[in-house]
């Protein structure tokens, strides 16, 4: 079977309210910062090939969680791609194992997958998602029984999220995929996709501005997890440019 579809390692409480999805911290870890600052990264890409779900921060019964709205209707639910393709004897990573999935999921379903799984990469290896198995890329079932590929959610174990494996920012080095590889370029480029075209400027004003301006954004407990997190994002984009994106 696939050797990387995984369980995840953060183990957020999940809470549907007033047609919202709320996901609450797990202790030691700040996953919620993760989710938005991922957010807030993906509204300055100009080049978007997905859609994604916008997280703000709030409070959930006085522990710190991120809230979404509810981004399907009463007749949609959600279908992981593990779950689609769990039955068949497939490769355990690589390009075949790309090749085999996207394959399924056009034979199956006729859905073209390159594209969406591209892209979602590139997000992951600048984020450094590394919680990204296949039980974390979801679609979308409608009561028809058609399938389409979910909008970009799911960051939460990205920016160096866990503190208690990552100590400082210079672990980022340590942090692996798990998708298709265990290394975030490698995987990639299997899929060979478009630079991300990214607004740079308007980007670091606003993560400039969080940095300068912390407790306008988040309370005192998770200020250090914020500017860590923007601190990763940073150091990362300068690290991939012209690898995985570029300026417009």
């Amino acid at each position: 079977m696939i050797l990387k579809s995984g369980t995840s390692r953060g183990n957020q409480i999940k809470v549907t309210k007033d047609n919202n999805f709320i996901k609450i911290d797990t202790p030691g870890w700040c996953e919620s910062v993760s989710e938005v600052v991922a957010a807030e990264f993906q509204y300055h890409i100009s080049n978007r090939v997905a859609d994604f779900v916008d997280y703000s921060f709030c409070l959930e019964d006085g522990l710190n969680a991120c809230i979404c709205k509810n981004f399907l209707s009463e007749e949609e639910s959600l279908i992981s791609l593990y779950s689609l393709v769990k039955s068949y004897n497939l490769p355990k990573e690589g390009i075949d194992l790309v090749d085999a999935i996207c394959g399924i999921l056009m034979m199956d379903h006729g859905i073209s997958a390159y594209e969406y799984l591209g892209y979602m990469l590139e997000l992951d290896a600048i984020l450094l998602n590394e919680d990204r198995h296949l039980r974390n890329i979801s679609l979308i079932s409608s009561k028809d029984g058609s399938l389409r590929f979910s909008p970009i959610y799911d960051n939460g174990m990205s920016l160096l999220s866990d503190w208690r494996s990552y100590k400082t920012i210079d672990d980022m080095s340590k942090v692996q995929s798990c998708t298709f590889s265990d290394d975030f370029i490698k995987q990639v480029k299997y899929f060979n996709p478009e630079l991300l075209l990214i607004d740079y400027k308007s980007l670091y004003d606003k993560l400039n501005d969080v940095i300068c301006n912390t407790g306008m954004y988040v309370n005192e407990s998770r200020k250090k997890f914020l500017i860590r997190a923007v601190t990763v994002l940073l150091k990362r984009l300068q690290d991939t440019e012209g690898v995985l994106w570029r300026r417009i």
